[in-house]
């Protein structure tokens, strides 16, 4: 009865503490927006700071603000993120086509290249590859992805976040990388009005009461 009741009471303890610690990473939280790290957001001026490490610069530039007059679109990976490099060939496709309008960065904050290119030898005997046309930003060293000024400046949740930077270096879009296509590309480079799908639109909201069912807590869908 003693081991049961000890079992129990884990249990609650370890309930208790995962509650606890969702609701302090969850970005939604009004506390962890106010007083955490909330981050750029949409509408606010891309800082002109250095790319930091890159491969596959073949660009030659070295600062965000050196891709001002294009559309620039950060997406941010890993070599643990299997939907992201299976993305790889439609972005490097995507680059081709509006090649001169738009620049694709892929962003990794966790790795560095030695990492990356150990994780492609070892877990995908090569098989996998970044593009040629598209610059990876990567850690300059080990430690903690948090640290990474681009984590800092686009705190995510998970990986697969598109940035999109207009010509003038304003941030039009924090959302899923569905809204990366063709067709969005096209209207957004028109000036035409475009839909986008934003992050919290499938993500729920601990702030609220814990009694809430789960599926209340999910925002509606954002277009």
């Amino acid at each position: 009865m003693k081991q049961w009741l000890l079992f129990v009471g884990l249990q609650v303890v370890n309930f208790v503490y995962c509650q606890e610690n969702n609701q302090s990473l969850n970005i939604n939280d009004p506390w962890f927006r106010d007083h955490v790290n909330k981050g750029l957001q949409i509408g606010d001026t891309m800082p002109d700071i250095s790319l930091g490490t890159v491969i596959n610069n073949y660009t030659g530039k070295t600062r965000f603000s050196d891709f001002k007059g294009k559309l620039l679109i950060l997406y941010f990976w890993s070599t643990t993120c299997s939907s992201c490099l299976h993305d790889f060939p439609y972005m490097k496709k995507m680059q081709e086509q509006f090649s001169g309008k738009i620049q694709i960065l892929l962003v990794n904050t966790a790795e560095t290249r030695q990492q990356i290119t150990e994780s492609f030898n070892q877990r995908y005997k090569n098989k996998i590859k970044l593009p040629d046309n598209l610059p990876s930003i990567v850690a300059d060293s080990l430690g903690s992805f948090e640290n990474h000024v681009l984590f800092k400046l686009f705190p995510y949740r998970r990986l697969g976040q598109h940035i999109w930077i207009d010509k003038e270096g304003i941030i039009r879009l924090i959302g899923e990388h569905e809204n990366t296509n063709p067709e969005k590309i096209v209207d957004f480079l028109a000036g035409r009005p475009i839909q986008f799908l934003y992050p919290d639109s499938r993500l729920p909201s601990l702030s609220v009461d814990r009694k809430t069912p789960y599926y209340k807590q999910l925002g509606s869908l954002k277009t």
